[in-house]
């Protein structure tokens, strides 16, 4: 049986404990961890990289917030009272916001310490290896979500246990991507492939991650980068649905950037991924989210939760139709303008959203003009309104359903994703779009039995059409916002929204392109001049 593995909590910190003030005064404490009598041994290697993953199930990451941050996008919606905070553009009213800066900053620190300590150990060459490269990788991990939500950010790349300053200024934007870029490729260079058994266990990242993920980077960077380019989106306001053409805007921080070089290298570096075979789709949509799938196939990296400890997540209570009790139902949903962007043939919205459920004892069906589910044979259900509500399947597969303690890894990054990157990054590179742009385009969709993408698009069509992909495939794994940014068109697709279906307030401003800064961090940093996010 395989290993996988799983997030442990590992805390670097000791307890150091007395019964008296003399023996606090005199007594040799032997169980207080410092680098000095620490860093020893492999085992202490591995426990201090752990420490490092064990970051990505805090509330700062996929345990709660990072992904709530998708919830200010146009295919999220919800209750009101849940929706009210960063689902309607209002991060400040939300009491999670700080958490993703701190605990950003936490693993950066984590992973300088593991960068000072591990380097001159006297142990294996390949644990060093995977360490060094797993705290260069996660440095990176961090800086990139920073700088997508936060701007130019103050990096740091030493503790301050080795004189680093405590107060640091921001940097620019693309001095952000810079470090980023520079980690990702050390990480690429220190890891193993995926397989190898000097990776480690199943979950750990490879070198094939760290290379998807300068493939992320890149693409980024092209089209924020990019110019003079139109893009259509399918969105749609409480009562019309539709198609509407954008005039994309350069991300700021990324003027006078040449797009066509990043492009490049995000195509090189999914070819790379690709050419690896060392990841592939499953053949089965429902496959995917199998629990004897996790850490396998194309998930490349997961946020690895574990029921009945500490590191625990409740996706599948915020995403879940109903919950067994039948009291209560699932935070987040669709509006049905998202579920109508599917063929309905396809496997993602066939089996992607729960089509049938009991909440309060009544049996509802949905969508209202798919008559099919309202029987399953044994029960009768009705349609209504106030619940027309497109709930996603993916995270149904825990082995225990019972609220805040699931075990529903969070897909931090998969195959299709890379895929799809790989034909974004072909089509900007090209007058119109080749046969090999569609190939990635059409593996993914094949997959999940929709038809083939339109032949003879133009590029802005296959654009736009690619985007729309990534809103199908990657739904509710923390991409759609991030999209609608780099592509400089998020401002427009939210305000065209306005108002959802179930009355969430789209509408945005300048100020949401940035999530503001902690007033505490902004009151302790003397390196910040006292400055947040413009309008914050």
């Amino acid at each position: 049986m395989k290993k996988i593995f799983t997030i442990q909590a590992l805390l670097m910190a000791g307890i150091i404990t007395a019964t008296s003030c003399k023996k606090a005064l005199t007594e040799k404490v032997y169980d207080f961890i410092s680098p000095n009598n620490f860093y020893k041994t492999e085992a202490d290697a591995i426990a201090a990289s752990n420490g490092v993953y064990n970051m990505l199930l805090s509330f700062g990451f996929y345990k709660q917030n990072l992904w709530t941050v998708d919830m200010d996008a146009d295919h999220s919606s919800g209750p009101t009272w849940f929706m009210g905070s960063m689902g309607a553009g209002n991060p400040q009213d939300y009491w999670g916001t700080p958490n993703i800066w701190n605990d950003h900053y936490v693993m950066i620190a984590r992973a300088n310490a593991v960068l000072e300590n591990v380097a001159p150990m006297n142990i294996s060459e390949a644990v060093k290896n995977r360490t060094l490269g797993e705290a260069y990788f996660f440095r990176a991990f961090s800086y990139f979500d920073l700088v997508r939500l936060y701007g130019g950010v103050p990096i740091k790349v030493a503790t301050v246990a080795s004189g680093a300053d405590l107060f640091t200024a921001r940097s620019s934007v693309m001095d952000t991507y810079k470090q980023i870029i520079s980690d990702l490729k050390k990480a690429e260079e220190l890891l193993y492939s995926a397989g190898d058994q000097r990776t480690g266990e199943p979950g750990r990242v490879s070198k094939e991650v760290a290379a998807a993920y300068l493939a992320k980077v890149y693409l980024t960077i092209g089209s924020g980068s990019l110019t003079g380019a139109n893009i259509t989106v399918n969105t749609g306001t409480k009562t019309v649905w539709g198609p509407f053409t954008i005039a994309k805007s350069v991300v700021a921080g990324m003027e006078n950037v040449n797009s066509q070089l990043y492009y490049d290298s995000a195509r090189i570096k999914c070819e790379q991924v690709i050419g690896s075979n060392k990841f592939d789709l499953y053949q089965n949509w429902l496959d995917v989210w199998k629990i004897s799938s996790r850490n396998q196939g194309e998930h490349m990296l997961m946020a690895n939760a574990r029921s009945g400890g500490l590191s625990t997540d409740d996706l599948w209570g915020y995403f879940s139709a109903a919950r067994p009790d039948g009291s209560n139902q699932g935070w987040v949903w669709t509006t049905k303008n998202v579920y109508k962007n599917y063929e309905k043939q396809d496997h993602r919205s066939l089996y992607g959203f729960s089509h049938q459920w009991t909440v309060f004892g009544t049996n509802f069906y949905f969508p209202e003009e798919d008559t099919e589910y309202k029987t399953d044979g044994t029960k009768t259900y009705i349609w209504n309104k106030d619940y027309d509500r497109a709930y996603v399947t993916k995270f149904a597969n825990v082995s225990s359903q019972s609220f805040q303690d699931n075990d529903m890894p969070f897909p931090i990054l998969r195959f299709s994703d890379v895929l799809l990157m790989h034909a974004e990054a072909l089509n900007e590179l090209s007058p119109a779009p080749t046969t090999a742009a569609y190939t990635p385009l059409n593996r993914v969709r094949a997959r999940s039995h929709a038809t083939d993408a339109p032949a003879a698009m133009t590029k802005e069509q296959f654009r736009s059409f690619v985007l729309e992909e990534r809103g199908r495939e990657l739904l509710f794994e923390n991409n759609r916002r991030f999209d609608l940014v780099r592509w400089g068109i998020y401002l427009q697709v939210m305000n065209k929204m306005s108002v959802d279906q179930f009355d969430i307030v789209k509408a945005r401003n300048a100020r949401n392109l940035l999530l503001p800064i902690p007033l505490t961090e902004i009151n302790t940093n003397k390196g910040l001049e006292g400055k947040n996010n413009p309008g914050w």
